[in-house]
């Protein structure tokens, strides 16, 4: 116990504790990861490695269960509520080993969970108790099956029954309840294998956009001029109507909400074509709504506001932790932007292209 205190605050002096960080991508298609801290003078200070740091770790921590080799980062999930970050580590294109679950402010440990399981893009998701839920495809039963592991002491819930539920672009919200595929459900009461159905909110001819918070938005073809509309998952009902007045293409990659649900944000190919945070932008002009109000806040052409360079790309990463800021990537340097009013607040030369940002 007193090794791990030691290590725990050597750690945190080494990183700053709350300072804004950046997982490099690296060299190779996954990360190997590599990460580099900011300090207040928006300037990269210090480098680590972070599956160096938590091999160490595990050479005088047995009881942790780290693998020998913790080999790449597959995929990264943030839990702002909970302050904590879940790595995917494994070996690229063939097995996770397991799930390094870290402080997200400083990256300290928290638990290692082993898992092998095929590499690939993993569901993970954490509910507002801070329950962890993963979902896998089990080729032997030819069903998705959730995994889930309690808040605290990480322990496996239900494990019997692996419950049976695809949770694909679900939205978790307060009292430990779930959105998905147009129901709400209770995800302490358990039918079978599968959770309480509570609500069904499906409504003909929309479809569902993005969701965060207790929001969702939801937008449809068949709307002229193009709406989209905020919904209230808490109390199923619709709250706001947004008329944006910009071409319809799809909900899919042109919208993105802030992680408390407060802002949708407009951009073409600002959501993610992959599992990964980053996203080139198909066009420089963004607009921000407030869906407490339907109301546009802000309009920019980005790559005006960071005086990039004619055709360069343009990535957005992801919102800061808090969810008040934009975080934006055009070689060599991030920009972050009040997500309100896009005002310009940092800018720091990076040394390599980010994988993940912290901020």
């Amino acid at each position: 116990m007193i090794k791990l205190f030691c290590f725990l605050l050597f750690w945190l002096a080494q990183s700053a504790s709350s300072a804004p960080y950046v997982f490099f991508a690296g060299p190779h298609e996954y990360p190997a990861g590599d990460y580099g801290i900011i300090d207040s003078s928006d300037v990269v200070v210090s480098t680590g490695n972070i599956l160096k740091e938590l091999t160490e770790f595990g050479q005088s921590h047995p009881e942790a269960y780290f693998p020998e080799s913790l080999g790449e980062i597959g995929d990264f999930l943030l839990d702002r509520t909970h302050d904590r970050i879940i790595l995917f580590y494994g070996k690229p294109d063939e097995e996770y080993y397991g799930m390094a679950i870290l402080r997200l402010s400083d990256r300290s440990y928290l638990k290692n969970l082993l898992l092998y399981t095929p590499w690939g893009h993993k569901e993970a998701y954490v509910n507002s108790a801070g329950k962890i839920y993963f979902n896998e495809y089990n080729p032997e039963t030819n069903r998705d099956e959730t995994h889930i592991y309690e808040a605290s002491t990480y322990r496996p819930l239900h494990e019997a029954a692996k419950l049976s539920v695809n949770l694909l672009k679900a939205c978790f919200f307060s009292k430990e309840r779930l959105y998905a595929n147009d129901f709400v459900k209770d995800e302490n009461i358990i039918n079978k294998d599968n959770f309480k159905i509570i609500k069904n909110m499906f409504v003909d001819g929309w479809m569902d956009g993005p969701c965060a918070g207790d929001k969702l938005i939801r937008g449809s073809e068949n709307v002229t001029p193009y709406v989209l509309q905020v919904w209230d998952l808490d109390k199923s009902t619709m709250t706001h109507v947004i008329r944006p007045e910009v071409p319809f293409r799809t909900l899919l990659y042109q919208w993105v909400l802030s992680p408390t649900g407060d802002y949708l944000v407009y951009g073409d190919g600002i959501a993610s074509m992959g599992y990964r945070a980053a996203a080139l932008l198909e066009d420089p002009r963004i607009r921000v709504f407030d869906t407490n109000t339907g109301k546009e806040t802000a309009s920019a052409e980005i790559d005006k506001l960071i005086s990039a360079p004619a055709g360069a790309k343009i990535f957005f990463m992801d919102f800061s932790v808090d969810g008040k800021s934009l975080v934006f990537y055009c070689a060599p340097a991030l920009y972050v932007l009040d997500v309100k009013t896009l005002a310009l607040q940092h800018k720091v030369v990076l040394p390599e292209a980010p994988e993940q940002v912290v901020w």
